[in-house]
């Protein structure tokens, strides 16, 4: 039943609503389409910040806009799928 719920939703790109219900944990989203991750991206803080999660053991995940297998970003991104963020 756990499996079939989350991906459910990480289906529908909400991973981390996804890594909450299996923690109970907080959960936060950086959509990387915003202005502010992209001045967070252009100076070095979200990096950081990405850092200091990993240090601190936070579950980590990544997902794509939706999309078609068949359609693939320019740096190799699928859209469409949940990814996750291995050490």
């Amino acid at each position: 039943m756990i499996g079939f719920h989350v991906n459910y939703r990480v289906n529908q790109h909400l991973l981390q609503d996804a890594l909450v219900d299996l923690t109970g944990g907080a959960g936060e989203e950086i959509d990387m389409r915003s202005g502010e991750a992209q001045l967070d991206l252009a100076s070095g803080r979200l990096w950081s910040q990405l850092l200091r999660f990993k240090q601190e053991g936070f579950l980590l995940g990544a997902g794509s806009p939706s999309g078609s297998d068949v359609h693939i970003s320019s740096s190799g991104i699928v859209q469409g799928h949940a990814y996750s963020i291995l050490q």
